[in-house]
């Protein structure tokens, strides 16, 4: 009944709606059903040897955390010594808004020299730490990629 009824069809797929100018064996030629293409699947191939898989997991690991071990603790480090200057730059910027209001201008010329070496100096480390997370993310997908290789 479909195949003399119709001479439009909309498809419903994965992928949405699909409007096809044509009748049911003309769609059937031309584009067919997914299920039908898709009915014979690949098992995979079993696991080789799993304790095998695990002790070369193991050691992978093992490798990854010897090197990113001093990467990690210079980014720590990295991270302290930024959040100490901020705090002073906080407290350098407060102490400058009172030397502005109080007109002393010595103590503002000090203040706004300081403030930019401990700012130059934030920038300097910000980028220390880009560089040192970028190895550590590196040497960490190379890792996975190997280990999801096994």
């Amino acid at each position: 009944m479909l195949r003399r009824v119709c001479d439009r069809l909309i498809i419903f797929a994965k992928d949405g709606a699909e409007y096809f100018d044509g009748g049911y064996d003309d769609f059937l030629v031309k584009i067919g059903w997914e299920e039908e293409e898709n009915t014979e699947k690949v098992k995979a191939p079993p696991k080789e040897n799993n304790k095998e898989n695990k002790k070369l997991k193991a050691e992978l690991v093992r490798q990854r955390n010897q090197l990113t071990t001093s990467l990690k603790k210079k980014v720590e480090q990295l991270e302290g010594t930024i959040i100490e200057i901020e705090d002073r730059l906080e407290m350098h910027h407060k102490e400058l808004i009172l030397a502005s209001s109080s007109a002393q201008s010595k103590r503002v010329m000090e203040l706004s020299k300081t403030i930019s070496e401990e700012e130059s100096k934030v920038a300097k480390l910000f980028e220390e730490l880009e560089v040192t997370q970028t190895q550590i993310d590196t040497i960490n997908y190379e890792f996975e990629q190997k280990i999801e290789a096994l």
